[in-house]
């Protein structure tokens, strides 16, 4: 949208595992370079797109070495760095490559708890 009034209303995605599909989008974050960061909790990933035509899209946590549980919160910082409020912890990682991937872990909780 625009503004509050509804005016652009613009919509993108389907309901899914793919690219341009969403399984639970829960948090929501532009950055200064206008990329749309979405935390799909659903699909145990980060998504970032260049535009709300889902161009650029990219993903990270669902597959590979470091892996998400429920993230449900999402921010970039001005240096380019995504933090993720990801159930017990929250996850820092230094681009959407998932480089320096760094922790902030709950004690107790262990993602074995999260079997899918």
């Amino acid at each position: 949208m625009t503004d509050v009034t509804g005016a652009g209303w613009t919509t993108f995605g389907s309901k899914g595992t793919g690219a341009n599909q969403f399984n639970g989008p829960v948090g929501i974050y532009v950055d200064g370079a206008d990329r749309i960061y979405v935390a799909d909790a659903g699909n145990a990933r980060i998504v970032r797109m260049n535009d709300m035509k889902g161009a650029g899209w990219m993903t990270l946590g669902n597959t590979g070495p470091h892996r998400f549980m429920v993230p449900v919160g999402i921010y970039a910082d001005g240096a380019g760095r995504i933090y993720v409020a990801d159930f017990a912890r929250v996850v820092r990682v230094n681009d959407i490559t998932g480089t320096g991937w760094t922790t902030f872990n709950t004690p107790g909780i262990t993602r074995a708890i999260f079997v899918r």
